[in-house]
């Protein structure tokens, strides 16, 4: 069995860190550059978006830890809780948008925040799909539904 857990502090900090300085950035851009400096409340009503925004994406894409076998797959969810599924129901994976999608059988893709998690962990889950079923990966994906093409 092997499992990998989210890290607990990285990715939170990083992704508040990027609305925050994103808006920072272009402030001091605006009243440099363009000699247009915003007034002080305009510059921190971004905080409550700064912090509220990956607070949000952190409760809701990043799950808990992943356990796999060569028989099956266990995730934690918050929205799903604790579900387990034999490799035999995996209909497809593959990336998302800024997230990693897996599909067992006709129920909706988990999307999972991959970036919470350890690289080299990550890889291994990424590595043990691509040489297990190299025929599930899919194409695409609309929503929380993936599709290959037919070829």
């Amino acid at each position: 069995m092997i499992r990998i857990e989210p890290e607990k502090q990285g990715s939170p900090i990083r992704i508040i860190l990027f609305f925050i300085l994103f808006p920072i950035l272009g402030y001091f851009y605006e009243g440099y550059a363009r000699g247009d400096w915003y007034q002080a409340h305009y510059a921190l009503s971004f905080i409550v978006p700064a912090v509220v925004i990956p607070l949000v994406l952190r409760y809701l894409f990043v799950s808990g830890p992943i356990e796999y076998t060569e028989d099956y797959f266990k995730i934690v969810t918050r929205l799903r809780g604790e579900v387990t599924y034999p490799w035999s129901d995996l209909k497809y994976y593959g990336d998302g948008n800024g997230d990693f999608l897996i599909q067992f059988g006709e129920e909706p893709a988990i999307q999972i925040f991959f970036s919470s998690y350890v690289n080299e962990d990550w890889q291994m889950l990424v590595n043990f799909l691509t040489a297990h079923f190299p025929e599930r990966k899919a194409d695409g994906f609309v929503g929380t539904r993936l599709f290959k093409w037919n070829k």
